[in-house]
């Protein structure tokens, strides 16, 4: 794990999921933002986005969790 893959994931949280925009503020590419999330999901194990799924109210919700877990960790 680096900070480069911590930022790429913050960032997509922030967007929801919208890796061409997270591309976008990052100079980076698309296909790059998703090297870098599939590389640290198989790192820890884990998935780390979810497909988006409207709730009753309307929104999805997507990476909240995670946006929070790596806001405090970039602090």
């Amino acid at each position: 794990m680096n900070f480069q893959q911590l930022k790429i994931i913050r960032e997509a949280a922030r967007q929801d999921y919208n890796l061409t925009e997270v591309a976008n503020m990052l100079y980076t590419s698309q296909s790059g933002v998703s090297r870098h999330i599939r590389e640290l999901e198989e790192e820890l194990g884990i998935e780390i986005f979810y497909p988006p799924r409207q709730t009753p109210a309307g929104d999805d919700g997507a990476g909240q969790s995670v946006a929070v877990d790596c806001r405090a960790y970039s602090e």
